[in-house]
């Protein structure tokens, strides 16, 4: 992981901060999803491109945990070739269906909310 740091902050810098997904089913639990966001401040390499892609990442556990390994190091390396990385740290156990899948439909609205500012 320090590797994929290196990578995104050689020259350039990033955009990193949370947001809450906050959100509630009738499968809900006391968690707040969080967004955390990988937003390169690098020149995108197509200039006539507005947006830049994005990519939602969802990391596994089988709704009873999310895999720290299959978040942040991803996205990193997501970020380090310009692409705008997003990570879910959604509702698990004892939260049920349908809320992990709810907070991913508005994690994808948020970041397509905020898509031209973030670039």
């Amino acid at each position: 992981m320090e590797n994929l740091k290196l990578l995104i902050r050689r020259g350039d810098t990033m955009k990193n901060f949370c947001v809450d997904i906050n959100i509630k089913t009738i499968g809900a639990c006391d968690h707040i999803a969080k967004l955390t966001t990988y937003i390169p401040d690098n020149e995108f390499a197509a200039e006539d491109r507005k947006i830049r892609p994005a990519v939602l990442i969802i990391p596994g556990g089988g709704y009873e945990y999310t895999s720290r390994r299959e978040g942040e190091p991803i996205a990193l390396k997501y970020a380090s070739e310009g692409i705008c990385a997003f990570v879910l740290d959604y509702s698990v156990a004892p939260a049920y269906f349908p809320q992990a899948l709810c907070e991913a439909f508005l994690a994808i609205k948020h970041i397509r909310k905020h898509a031209e500012e973030w670039n």
